[in-house]
């Protein structure tokens, strides 16, 4: 995808891949909106960051066969963020907002 006015992501980024599409998403996009509390905060797809040294050990092997990053993390953390939509499930009269507020400012209404 290339030349998007605007990106609706969703979810925390877990894994390297998902880092990499998102930077891919934000070189090609002028606005991009996180959709959604793992997008915005992290939580509750985060829940892994606070397992215990044991929990880890056990789940290593699938972490690293899988390309998860270390920390889950939103997608703040990676590149500019130009609007929030929260909640989970996320609010769908804050989206319809901010989906209106962009359509007007790209002239497609």
């Amino acid at each position: 995808m290339k030349g998007l006015d605007v990106a609706f992501v969703e979810g925390a980024v877990a894994t390297y891949r998902e880092e990499k599409s998102l930077k891919d998403i934000r070189k090609n996009s002028k606005k991009i909106v996180a959709i959604g509390s793992c997008a915005i905060d992290g939580t509750p797809s985060n829940l892994r960051n606070f397992f215990d040294e044991e929990k880890l050990k056990e789940i290593k092997n699938i972490l690293e066969k899988f390309g998860h990053r270390k920390k889950i993390l939103p997608l703040k953390e990676f590149v500019k963020v130009d609007a929030e939509v929260e909640g989970c499930p996320m609010d769908e009269e804050a989206f319809i907002k901010v989906l209106n507020k962009y359509l007007k400012e790209f002239k497609v209404v």
